[in-house]
């Protein structure tokens, strides 16, 4: 593709990028098509004013030009946008991690604490059933001895020993 065309002069001219919208000097721009056997059919941007002021350099771009630049910031958009989702990516998986982490840390100091717990009901538990064996077999000989109804047992003790019981059975429900 040639750059060049018959109305185009030595002189720099303002780099635009993309498909131009004004020229520099603030007036809209046109697209026509070029006359030149140099490039025929090609068409080309180029400001309103340029046509009638053909001293001053205003605006002129080619139409591939201008779309080959569209695509090239398009795809430039495109490789920031995906450097930035991989990125995201990344810090995601490793906040994800993270979390990982730290809940199973969690969960190794709750099994500490209800095994500590359930050793601690457990204890008690032992300890309450020594205790009612024990008045157990002191009201049995008062018993033999006394004849008393067996009905007659503490309550206390009874509820003592079926709650500890129950709360045992609710600590190992929550472990399994």
């Amino acid at each position: 593709m040639s750059s060049s065309s018959s109305s185009s002069r030595n002189v720099p001219r303002r780099s635009v990028h993309g498909v131009p919208s004004t020229c520099w000097c603030g007036k809209n721009i046109a697209t026509f098509v070029s006359t030149t056997n140099e490039n025929p059919y090609r068409r080309f941007y180029r400001c309103v004013i340029a046509s009638q002021r053909k001293t001053e350099h205003h605006l002129f771009k080619w139409e591939d030009e201008a779309f080959l630049d569209e695509i090239k910031m398009a795809d430039a958009k495109r490789l920031d946008l995906l450097h930035d989702v991989q990125a995201l990516s990344q810090s995601v998986v490793a906040h994800i991690e993270a979390q990982k982490t730290s809940l199973a840390k969690l969960t190794l100091d709750l099994h500490e604490k209800l095994a500590n717990i359930t050793e601690y009901i457990n204890g008690k538990i032992d300890e309450a059933t020594i205790k009612n064996t024990e008045q157990l077999q002191s009201k049995d000989s008062l018993a033999n001895k006394s004849q008393t109804p067996l009905h007659k047992v503490p309550l206390h003790t009874i509820a003592l020993g079926v709650a500890l019981l129950g709360a045992g059975a609710w600590f190992y429900s929550q472990l399994t």
